[in-house]
């Protein structure tokens, strides 16, 4: 007898206040989206995933604030991040990295989304939103290849998508790019920025101190792995010495790896569950190394 798929269950929908004009919203399918208020129009962070939340989300943002959204800025191309889009009233501008819309595409067979990136950059990008400066800074490979940090220099605020997580351990996703040195290099940048405030994908808005914090911690498991591996130790091994233990997801879900299977993959150039066959190489140079910074 198969065993039965769980429907998943989500929080209520809920916004909060960030700044006067820049809002957070958590709950429902997808992941957290910002959203900030121009003088006649709204700029949305990440798209939340699925129509029903969409069309829940819209009709709370226009009760409590009354105005549309006229441009979307993907911070990358997870399916809780964009799965959303199309459900969200046209005319809007979308505005994401090369490689987010390159992601989008590669996951046809997952998500079907029509409205693909209108503006891709690499690097930086700027913009004007209604009197509000905006900047798009491209800090992968983290979480993904495509991590993009969207600045708002005079609120002194940033959303970051999923390269901080506080409530569970970092993810990465090496398929799409992603890098625990990567990880490392995106966090330090971070922590030049003029900013107090970080918000992200699935956890609550923090300041420096719990960038730094996470930052050391995922560099301490990084070396401690490395130097495990660098030892010969099988992973086996590795997950006996520093007490990993295999969380399964529930019937239907995909499986993500913990943050040190992901670094001992990265070392051995294989898959930790026994494949020997390397997976594709990433980039782990240090993000100041990067010339699109």
């Amino acid at each position: 007898m198969a065993t039965p798929i769980i429907p998943p269950t989500f929080p209520p929908l809920k916004i909060t206040t960030l700044r006067e004009n820049l809002l957070l919203a958590t709950g429902g399918a997808g992941a957290n989206s910002g959203i900030l208020i121009g003088q006649d129009h709204l700029l949305l962070i990440d798209a939340k995933m699925t129509a029903a939340t969409v069309h829940e989300l819209s009709q709370i943002i226009q009760i409590q604030v009354g105005k549309p959204v006229s441009k979307i800025i993907l911070t990358h191309g997870d399916i809780d991040h964009v799965g959303g889009i199309d459900a969200w009233p046209e005319p809007f501008v979308l505005i994401s990295h090369e490689l987010t819309r390159k992601d989008i595409i590669a996951q046809a067979d997952r998500i079907s989304v029509k409205h693909l990136p209108d503006v891709t950059f690499t690097g930086k990008h700027q913009l004007d939103f209604e009197g509000v400066a905006v900047e798009l800074i491209h800090i992968g490979p983290a979480h993904t290849g495509a991590d993009t940090a969207v600045l708002f220099p005079g609120l002194q605020a940033a959303f970051v998508g999923d390269v901080l997580f506080f409530n569970r351990e970092p993810l990465i996703h090496r398929h799409k790019g992603g890098s625990s040195a990567g990880l490392i290099a995106a966090l330090d940048f971070l922590l030049t920025l003029e900013v107090d405030t970080f918000a992200s994908g699935h956890s609550d808005p923090v300041g420096k101190v719990e960038v730094k914090q996470l930052r050391e911690a995922i560099a301490q498991r990084r070396e401690q792995v490395r130097a495990l591996a660098a030892a010969r130790s099988s992973w086996e091994d590795i997950k006996a010495r520093l007490a990993i233990k295999d969380i399964e997801p529930p019937p239907g879900r995909p499986r993500f790896p913990s943050l040190a299977e992901v670094i001992y993959q990265e070392f051995i150039g294989a898959d930790a569950r026994g494949s020997t066959a390397p997976e594709t190489p990433v980039n782990t140079q240090p993000l100041a190394a990067h010339s699109r910074i």
